[in-house]
């Protein structure tokens, strides 16, 4: 059983629309290592059980239902593109604001989350030019993700605008 359920999510990972659903399969991932820790923690809860001395096998069953577990390999660590608002135009700010492009995207209080999906997405989607630059930009630097926030600094690569939309150089 264990085999086949990590097969359906090698099959999901590498399916079309995977990066849609990367959170979920991250989490099957997840719930697929907890399930065999709470297995083990449950036999060592039952063969304590005839011994009649539980008490460290009831702790270690509820440190296994109750603890994280993330799956080996799992990259904690991820790079993430610091911009300035002032990169987006207004065409990209009002699909941010929408959320009807399809990104996967965060507002904050001062900008914008952004996960940097495969190029092929952002162009089946056709977001603004401005906010696929951006993304163009993130991922030649190998970010997986972009903040836009109002105190970051800008990137001389990519166009400004000012409150007059006016790309500045």
């Amino acid at each position: 059983m264990q085999s086949c359920l990590e097969t359906l999510i090698a099959l999901a990972q590498m399916s079309p629309g995977a990066e849609e659903n990367f959170a979920e399969i991250e989490e099957a991932r997840r719930l697929l290592a907890a399930q065999d820790e709470v297995l083990s923690a449950s036999r060592a809860l039952l063969a304590g059980w005839e011994k009649g001395n539980l008490s460290e096998a009831i702790q270690r069953l509820d440190r296994a239902v109750s603890a994280p577990v993330l799956p080996k390999g799992t990259n904690l660590i991820r790079n993430f593109l610091d911009l300035s608002t002032g990169h987006l135009d207004q065409a990209s700010r009002q699909a941010l604001e929408s959320r009807k492009d399809g990104l996967v995207s965060y507002e904050l209080e001062y900008g914008w989350l952004i996960y940097v999906s495969d190029p092929d997405t952002v162009k089946e989607r056709k977001i603004p030019a401005v906010l696929e630059a951006i993304l163009d930009r993130a991922r030649s630097l190998g970010c997986d993700y972009v903040l836009l926030d109002g105190d970051a600094a800008y990137d001389e690569e990519l166009p400004s605008f000012d409150d007059t939309e006016t790309p500045t150089a």
